[in-house]
This record gives structure tokens, C-alpha cells and sequence, in this order.
């Protein structure tokens, strides 16, 4: 037991403040005076049981710990605030909060603080923070992002600065020690801060500090020197950073010995015995900072020179292999169970990729590592350490560009054919035109205007289908230059992606196509690259296009309009007018065209006056009416006979559409009996369930509506009349996915069967109940597995329905190229009924068993328990490949 006093503000709550301790607090205790016996506390115990609630200064205690620990107290250490008028008392609050959080961390883990403290603004820092003797130095005025970083790890770096003149006593901080060590230092104790308040965790701590260090563009030696190391800044406080992880390590083991990637216990642990703060208390009674750099590491510095090089080679060759030799090139690595024909495709694969980019357009070798993984286990190792994704589900793959650049793909899962063609054409981009390299823009995007961006990634990406033999160069650009007519702006106008989105994204990109494919007439493949190439070293975006085509942007506008009116004239236009039941114009009502081909959508909303006008392409199509009802905005209708307007598809008008505008289009939307639809969902306990999409599905040819229930599990829906079909919705995980119907008895059924219907022809129908097998559709489970054939291999195509065994509804899916399939479940047990496409018709083709986990047709199937947890190792072995059965 230890006998100590409380020197902090007077009633600090005895949670927070003993709270400090960690989980060495074993129990405390104060005798009180009044009550003439002792008031206790101790963690995790029941309130009633823990008396201690609060400390005031000057209070004695008894503190039982399992292990030695030092306890900060907040007056140890004062702090002198001068906040500005346009800082918030949020943004205040959170300041003061981080700033004394940073003092007690660094005060609890090595025993310093700093004891008199200024924390002040000044608008003027050329950064969005520095430090100074005493002093914190913010700049002002602080931006979300900001005040985020700020509370993040950048009050404590900074904070470190001021612990650094305060161990050497006074000294400059910048020197004469290494300018790497000096932000070295401060990034790992802000790192090491993060790690212990966020809960970030330690490896992906260690990783991050190593792929930002390796875009430094010098070895560690030479950003001694403050004017080299500030002149680069950015990927420079990095490499410190990992550099003093691994002194600090170094001279926490005690042993001469070089750490590498394969030491698991080094790269998760961060050891820290606090040797780079001796390291500060040694330089102001060394000759030198070397002799100060090896009394504290157990090294010299030419020596850790070294050996730190040849750890950042064996991180390379560990994680990042294209960056442990001297040659441009791909390299490809495999991780876990990879089949050797998947691998062979690949490399087929990117083979065709490279000579694509070098023979059509120039491009040079481009320099990465393809990183490809057999199984998930190995992909979710690859994606943790190469690319630092700390997934909470299955990984299938991501990627990154730059120096660190790495494609990561789980064989496993499905990719799209145009995965490889698309990273290959992103790191080319980046090592033709850094992004860091290029000036920021206010909005938008760095590399130019999303037309012109687009317009070379959709000739690109268009340009490899057809070379790949996936698609007809003519039937590409046929397509591309109808999709492109439906696009009323300028192409000039599509600056931005919201320019893009309002001009319809798929259109806008099309569009995008057909400007590539003019400039790659005009000035040849090769040009869509140098537009690249050119950018760094140009006066902006305007000059590397003139620099690469061989005209300034303004007659390339001019002479590609007049290309665009003849190769993607303009679309036909819907126009006309919509009226209220009182026969005045109603503004605000949004009108869709309906194909009834494959035309692509199109819609307006009505003016103030009520007219509307849209685009469309020549086809037949069916005006639908969105407008407000009295449960919200919903379909109500569709133009027809009867002043233009009908409550029934089957006497909808069907517009057809030519060449020329239709015109003259009048509706007048009547006074509608609007019928009402109401219940309530519920939990097996009769509590209400929130959240769950209830979809009034039409049985005849009117518009159906849907609501979703509140938090007292209510809905409530109008429609003119008609019998419907209630679906219930819930969101997944995986996106959203059917649940159940409305059903007779209990009111609820999993499956197509004892469905109810509600009649609202003459009357509202009010008090529905439905009474759900959950209490809520928030708590979702997965359900995984694999379809194997005879010989082990995987099979694809096989549906997979998760049949109900109870109430808790099922999902389907169908397994992809690896055989696997993953579904979202509500808890419950299931049957998993199997089925595939076969050239007369979809069949049955059994169940998953018990035992080989095959049940054929005339045999019990299994069952599968979920029991609140995810259950993914299900594995079906199929006697048959069903694609070879006829």
C-alpha cells in the first residue's frame, strides 16, 4: 500500500482521477473524518460499493497497485491560454482538453513536464502549428480539419518541441542536434500519444511511419541538416519518425541487433523505454550530439546509419519488393494458397497491359508491386502491412500510387476485367505527373478539369477493351456517342464532378469519350500521356494542353462543338406543362420518362409555371408522375387520357419519340381520395422495431407506396386505392435486402407463403401488426461458404438460398468465380437450398448436408445455427459440376 496526497483541483470524480493509474489500481481509500471510517473506491466495482467520489486537494490516500506507475496531477503543471475572438468555446474546450491531455501523457509515461506553459494564436504561421521556449503556438483562425489534427497528435508534437529545450536546458531546438531528430522524435511521441488515446493500433502505427518515410527523396544522413530536411518536409518527419522507433527499440532490447520485418514482437509492440527523451537530457553535458546520440542508443551514429539503411531494404523487400531493386518494372508477389493458373492469368494479363500503354501510347515501364493473395487470410495479412487497411470484413483488394505504390487483389474474390488496366494506368499517371508535385486547386481536381481528365481515362479505358477483344471498337463508339447527345452543356462547362452529376454522370462521361477520341485523332495516343508529362513543369493545366495537342484550349473548344453537333447532336426534348387540381401551373413536380425499350431514363422537375422540358433518346416512353401526397412525395400517376393524367399504367399515353421535339404535353393532376395504409411493427417481446422499409407492392397496374417505420415502430402510407402486397426492407451491411411479407396470423411471414393482401379500394386500412422475430434489423450476421466441385475445385453459379427453419428470414446468392457465397442474416437457422441455371431452366440440385455437406434431393438436408455469430466456414462439396450436367 502507498500512502500519497491529491494536489489536483478540488473535487476531481475519483474515476478520472485515479483513473491515471491504468489498470495497475488495485483499490484506494480515504478515512473520513465525519463518518469516522474509510470510504472506498475500486474499479469495475458496483456503485453502491465504491463511497470515494471525489478528491479534494489536500486529500490523503491509500492506493493499492499490481505493478509500479507514476500519477500525474493536473496542478503539477499551469497553463496559460490567449484564445482569439473567432476560436469557438467548442473549438476552446477541446483545445484546453488536448493540451492538457498531451501534458499528463507525456508526464505519466517518462516523469516530464513542462511546469509554467503559454498556449497562444497567431495568424500569421506559415504552418497550422509550431513551438517555441514555453510556449505552444496555434494558427489561427482553426478549420475543421484542423481542429481535428489538432486534437489528434499536433498539439502533442508540438508540446514535445517544448520538452526538448527543456531536457537540454535551454538549447536552441532546431540544433545542433539533426534536424531529423528533432521532428524525428516529436512525430513518434505524437504517434506513441495517438496510439494510447485513440486506441490506433501499434503495427499500423509502425507501417504508416514506413510507407510516408520512403517518399523522402534523401538518406536519413543528410536531413541533419535543418535547411535540407525543412526545404523537402512532409514524408522527411516520417522517416525520423520510424528512425528513432528503431533507436528506441534498439536500445530497449539491451543487444547489438538489427531489427527487420520479420520480427512480429519489433513491428507490434513500439518498444520505448524512453531513450530518445535521454537522449535531449544527455546534449547539454556532451562535447557533441554523437557522444549524447550513442550514450542513449548504445550506438554511433555512422553505425546506425548504416544498419537503419539496410532495415528500410528489408521493409522494401518484405512489403514493397519493386522498391528493393534499381529496375523499372512490375513486380509481381504471391501470398497464401494461390492457384498457379490464376497467377498465370494475371501475369498474361498485365502483359497485355504494358504493351498496350507502351506500344499505343509510349508510356514508359511503370514501377510497383502486384501483390496477389490466394485466400482471405492472406489478403487481409497483404492489405494490413503492404497497404495499411485495417478491414473489418472480408478484404478482396485496394491499392495505392506513388513511391509506395501497391495493387493488392484476393484471388479469391470476383474482380472486374478491367481492374489491372486501371491501377497500371494510375501509378503511370502519378510517375508522369506527381499529385504532391501539382499545385492545389480550390475546386476541383489537380491533374485539370474533369472533362478533360475524363476524356483521356474514357479513351483509355475504351481503347483497352477493344485491343483486349472484350468489346467492338464500333459498337463502343456507337454507344458512346448516343450516350454523349443526352448532354445539353458545353463540354467546357463540365468542370467539376458535380458539373458531371448534373449533366447526367453517364452521359457527361460519354461525352468525356468523344473529346479523347478527338484529340487522339487530331495529335495522336501518344499526346493523352504527354498532357501528363507536360504538367508539372507547366504555367497550369491550359499550357501542358496547348504543350501536348498542339492548341490552346479555346480552339480546341471551337473546333470540337462543331465535331460534336455532327458526331453527337443533340437529343429530342419532351416538353410541356403540368397543372394542379385547381387548374393552375404546379411548380416542383418531377416528371420521369419511363422506357419502354432500353433508352436510358430521363426526368425533369417542373418551373414555377409549371412547365418542364427534358432530353430524351428516340424510343417510346411512359411519363410517370412524382408528386407530393399527404405521406410525402411518391408516384402518383402517369400522363394519360383525362386532362392528361391516369392512376393506372395500362391507360398511360406511350410518347414516342423521333427526331424532333415533342411538344404541347399537357397534365393535370386531379384531386385524388387518397386511401390510407397504417400498422406498427414488433419484437417477439412487443417492443417496437425501428428502421424496417415497408414496401406497399401494387397487385395491380397503379403506383405503390412505401414508408419506413419510426422509432415507435409505425408506418403510415397513402395511395388512391388499390390491393397491395406488403414487403418488409431492412438495410444490410451488403446493401438492402428483402426480410418478409405481411402474412396472416402472427403477421408476419419469411417466405412467399400465407402472404396477406390490403384492400384500400373503399376504405383506409388501419391497425395492421406485424409481429417480427427480432427486436431489431440493426445486429446482422454473416453467413459464408464455399461450393466446391468433385475434384476440390471451386464451382460458380450455384444459387445459394438460405431457407428459413423458423421465422428469421433468409437471403440467396449466387457464388462468384472462387465459389464463394456471403449473405447477411438477422440470427436464426437455415436450410441452404442450391439450385442453378441450366440451358432448359433454373433447378433445384439439392441441399448442403451434414457430413461431405451434400444432401441430394430425396435427402434430410442440414442445418445450419447461427446463434448470434457470424458463421463463415461452411463448406458444400458438390458429386457433380452442374455445368457439365445436361
Amino acid at each position: 500500500m502507498n500512502l500519497v496526497g491529491w494536489s489536483g483541483d478540488d473535487g476531481a470524480p475519483v474515476a478520472e482521477a485515479l483513473g491515471r493509474f491504468g489498470g495497475a489500481l488495485v483499490r484506494a481509500s480515504r478515512w473520513d473524518a465525519s463518518k469516522q471510517a474509510y470510504v472506498r473506491y475500486r474499479p469495475g466495482a458496483a456503485e453502491a460499493e465504491n463511497t470515494l467520489a471525489a478528491l479534494d486537494r489536500g486529500d490523503a490516500l491509500w492506493v493499492e497497485l499490481a505493478e509500479g506507475a507514476r500519477w500525474w496531477q493536473s496542478r503539477a503543471a499551469v497553463v496559460h491560454y490567449a484564445f482569439p475572438d473567432d476560436v469557438t468555446a467548442e473549438q476552446e474546450a477541446g483545445i484546453r482538453w488536448g493540451m492538457a491531455d498531451s501534458v499528463a501523457f507525456f508526464a505519466e509515461r517518462y516523469g516530464v513536464w513542462e511546469p509554467d506553459l503559454q498556449l497562444l494564436f497567431n495568424p500569421d504561421l506559415p504552418h497550422r502549428a509550431g513551438a517555441s521556449p514555453l510556449t505552444v503556438w496555434i494558427r489561427n483562425p482553426v478549420g475543421p480539419w484542423e481542429y481535428q489534427d489538432l486534437l489528434a497528435s499536433t498539439i502533442a508534437h508540438e508540446y514535445f518541441h517544448v520538452l526538448q529545450y527543456q531536457l537540454r536546458e535551454g538549447g536552441p531546438i532546431t540544433g545542433p542536434s539533426p534536424a531529423w531528430m528533432t521532428e524525428g522524435t516529436a512525430t513518434f511521441g505524437a504517434g506513441l500519444y495517438e496510439r494510447d488515446r485513440s486506441g490506433l493500433d501499434a503495427e499500423l502505427l509502425h507501417l504508416d511511419h514506413w510507407r510516408r518515410g520512403i517518399r523522402a527523396t534523401r538518406p536519413l544522413a543528410e536531413y541533419e541538416d535543418s535547411e535540407a530536411f525543412y526545404g523537402d518536409r512532409g514524408p522527411n518527419y516520417y522517416l525520423g519518425a520510424l528512425a528513432v522507433e528503431w533507436l528506441a527499440g534498439h536500445a530497449a532490447s539491451g543487444a547489438d541487433e538489427t531489427f527487420g520485418p520479420a520480427d512480429a514482437a519489433w513491428t507490434s509492440r513500439l518498444a520505448d523505454e524512453g531513450s530518445h527523451l535521454s537522449y535531449y537530457g544527455l546534449l547539454s553535458s556532451s562535447p557533441g550530439w554523437p557522444d549524447a546520440f550513442e550514450d542513449a542508443f548504445g550506438l554511433a551514429p555512422d553505425v546506425f546509419y548504416a544498419r537503419f539503411d539496410s532495415y528500410l531494404h528489408a521493409l522494401a523487400r518484405a512489403f514493397l519488393p519493386h522498391l528493393a531493386d534499381d529496375v523499372d518494372e512490375v513486380v509481381v508477389a504471391v501470398s497464401g494458397p494461390a492457384a498457379a493458373e490464376q497467377v498465370a492469368a494475371v501475369r498474361d494479363e498485365l502483359s497485355r497491359v504494358q504493351s498496350f500503354f507502351s506500344e499505343r501510347f509510349g508510356a514508359p515501364p511503370v514501377d510497383y508491386t502486384l501483390h496477389l493473395a490466394g485466400d482471405d487470410e492472406s489478403a487481409a495479412w497483404a492489405g494490413r502491412r503492404v497497404l495499411g487497411a485495417a478491414s473489418q470484413g472480408r478484404f478482396c483488394g485496394s491499392s495505392s500510387v506513388g513511391l509506395a505504390a501497391a495493387h493488392v487483389v484476393n484471388l479469391s474474390c470476383s474482380h472486374s476485367d478491367d481492374s489491372f488496366r486501371s491501377y497500371h494506368f494510375r501509378q503511370l499517371r502519378e510517375e508522369l505527373a506527381p499529385w504532391r508535385s501539382l499545385p492545389p486547386v480550390e475546386h476541383g481536381d489537380r491533374y485539370g478539369p474533369w472533362w478533360l481528365v475524363h476524356a483521356i481515362d474514357a479513351y483509355v479505358h475504351d481503347a483497352y477493351g477493344a485491343a483486349s477483344g472484350r468489346e467492338a471498337l464500333g459498337e463502343i463508339r456507337a454507344e458512346r456517342h448516343r450516350r454523349a447527345r443526352g448532354v445539353e452543356e458545353p463540354l467546357l462547362a463540365l468542370a467539376t464532378g458535380e458539373d458531371a452529376n448534373n449533366a447526367g454522370y453517364g452521359s457527361a462521361r460519354a461525352l468525356a469519350f468523344v473529346a479523347g477520341e478527338w484529340l487522339a485523332n487530331r495529335a495522336g495516343e501518344p499526346a493523352l500521356l504527354d498532357y501528363y508529362r507536360q504538367l508539372p513543369s507547366a504555367a497550369g493545366w491550359e499550357k501542358a494542353f496547348e504543350a501536348a495537342f498542339g492548341l490552346s484550349v479555346e480552339e480546341f473548344h471551337a473546333s470540337f462543338e462543331e465535331h460534336r453537333a455532327e458526331a453527337a447532336p443533340g437529343l429530342p426534348r419532351l416538353v410541356g406543362r403540368v397543372l394542379g387540381p385547381d387548374g393552375e401551373p404546379a411548380g416542383g413536380v418531377e416528371v420521369r420518362a419511363i422506357p419502354r425499350d432500353r433508352q436510358p431514363h430521363a426526368s425533369a422537375e417542373t418551373r414555377a409555371d409549371g412547365t418542364f422540358s427534358m432530353r430524351v433518346h428516340g424510343g417510346r416512353f411512359l411519363l410517370e408522375i412524382h408528386a407530393d401526397s399527404p405521406g410525402g412525395r411518391q408516384d402518383i400517376g402517369w400522363y394519360g387520357p383525362d386532362d392528361g393524367f391516369s392512376l393506372v399504367r395500362s391507360r398511360a399515353h406511350v410518347v414516342e419519340v423521333a427526331d424532333d421535339d415533342i411538344s404541347g404535353i399537357a397534365i393535370q393532376i386531379p384531386e385524388i381520395d387518397w386511401r390510407r395504409i397504417e400498422g406498427v411493427l414488433r419484437g417477439p417481446g412487443g417492443e417496437p422495431v425501428s428502421g424496417v422499409f415497408v414496401d406497399a407492392f401494387p397487385l395491380g397496374d397503379y403506383p405503390g407506396p412505401y414508408d419506413q417505420t419510426d422509432e415507435q415502430g409505425r408506418f403510415t402510407m397513402f395511395a388512391a386505392g388499390g390491393t397491395f402486397r406488403l414487403d418488409l426492407y431492412a438495410d444490410t451491411p451488403a446493401g438492402r435486402q428483402r426480410v418478409g411479407f405481411y402474412a396472416e396470423g402472427d403477421g408476419f411471414t419469411p417466405v412467399y407463403r400465407g402472404v396477406a393482401t390490403v384492400d384500400i379500394n373503399d376504405r383506409d386500412a388501419t391497425g395492421i401488426v406485424m409481429n417480427l422475430p427480432v427486436s431489431s434489423v440493426s445486429e446482422w450476421y454473416r453467413l459464408e461458404g464455399v461450393v466446391l466441385g468433385p475434384g476440390g475445385e471451386p464451382v460458380a453459379g450455384v444459387s445459394v438460398d438460405a431457407y428459413p427453419v423458423g421465422e428469421h428470414p433468409g437471403p440467396q446468392d449466387r457464388t462468384d468465380g472462387a465459389g464463394r457465397f456471403s449473405m447477411w442474416v438477422l440470427g436464426g437457422s437455415f436450410e441452404l437450398h442450391l439450385s442453378f441455371q441450366f440451358p432448359d431452366g433454373h433447378r433445384r440440385i439439392g441441399s448442403y448436408g451434414e457430413g461431405d455437406g451434400f444432401a441430394a434431393m430425396d435427402e434430410p438436408a442440414g442445418t445450419i445455427h447461427m446463434r448470434g455469430q457470424d458463421v463463415t466456414d461452411v463448406v458444400i462439396r458438390l458429386p457433380f459440376d452442374p455445368a457439365a450436367t445436361e
